[in-house]
């Protein structure tokens, strides 16, 4: 039965993956795109090679950049003191989230990502901001050691010494 189950969830995450390989939905993607153009860099879902994508797929997840006002909101939201955290996000991807992380004051920010291919892009996108406290590690994030400083991630857990 269980068996069956991840087979249906399959076929699910398959038919969305061919259904969002056609063109009107890949123009679909580039709504997002206005973050790029305002800061000279490429973390738009559209600009994503269909290799990468069911990569994604087959490793549960595909790739979807950070909605702006939605990461601001929950910046704002925390009621911390940046400056003692770090930010770690898993599944960086392009980098989005990293560079909106940047225009705040944390310790340190850390991007985690599986995917060589998107991990590169980051990297690139990460050099035009400068920032030195961004780090960029290209491995799965099972093998990820979290630091013993305090840290605050994206996929919304926190932790204080």
């Amino acid at each position: 039965m269980k068996a069956l189950r991840r087979a249906w969830e399959f076929l699910g995450d398959a038919w969305y993956f061919l259904r969002d390989s056609t063109p009107a939905r890949r123009r679909q993607r580039y709504g997002d795109i206005q973050f790029d153009f305002d800061h000279n860099v490429n973390t738009t879902g559209a600009a994503v090679g269909w290799r990468t994508r069911l990569r994604g797929l087959l490793g549960g997840s595909l790739y979807q950049p950070t909605d702006e006002a939605l990461f601001r909101e929950m910046m704002s939201a925390l009621p911390i003191a940046y400056e003692r955290f770090t930010f770690i996000d898993i599944g960086s991807g392009k980098g989005r989230a990293l560079l909106m992380a940047a225009e705040y004051p944390f310790r340190r920010i850390v991007g985690v990502e599986l995917l060589p291919e998107l991990h590169a892009i980051a990297r690139e996108n990460i050099a035009k901001c400068a920032d030195r406290r961004v780090e960029l590690l290209c491995t799965d994030a099972r093998d990820y050691e979290f630091p013993r400083e305090a840290f605050t991630c994206s996929i919304r857990c926190m932790r204080e010494d």
